[in-house]
């Protein structure tokens, strides 16, 4: 037997068993990176979902004077946050659930929920404040994604 030819396969199997090694480790911390970055991915798609609905259900609780003439406000806040899917949980808290998909759904079957606490400040002589505070977390309650509020202010005062 060749000693020349012994020498060149261990040489050739060593560097094979390390080019091998190093594409091992790349593919190992490749793996985390891909993770990481879809788990980045997923956040700013449920950050947009929620950014959405808020701006979306922000734009419905406005009211016209009509509505005021025969309603109080805080009837009207409660039917219009009845009509977009939101459940009293309280005199000034409503929850609302959403599946993986940030579809609505009942709470059995969901993923997320957003909890909305209305405040009504009518100690201004010529106009009533309405703040809404809007937290989107997991079912459990354990992750926080998104946190807003925003105030409407309506002009005049119930009779």
């Amino acid at each position: 037997i060749n000693m020349n030819g012994v020498e060149k396969s261990r040489t050739f199997l060593t560097e094979f068993i390390i080019v091998i090694l190093f594409f091992s480790v790349s593919a190992v911390i490749l793996l985390g990176v891909f993770v990481k970055a879809n788990d980045k991915s997923r956040t700013g798609i449920i950050l947009d979902k929620c950014s959405l609905i808020t701006r979306d259900l922000e734009a419905k609780l406005s009211f016209e004077e009509t509505e005021l003439k025969d309603n109080t406000i805080e009837q009207l806040v409660h039917k219009k946050l009845s009509d977009n899917g939101f459940l009293s949980n309280g005199k000034t808290v409503y929850v609302k659930y959403f599946d993986k998909d940030f579809k609505e759904t009942e709470e059995k079957e969901a993923v997320y929920k957003a909890v909305l606490v209305v405040v009504l400040d009518d100690s201004n002589t010529f106009s009533n404040i309405i703040s809404y505070g809007i937290k989107y977390t997991s079912i459990d309650g354990k992750k926080e994604y998104y946190e807003v509020s925003f105030n409407k202010i309506i002009l005049g005062k119930e009779e």
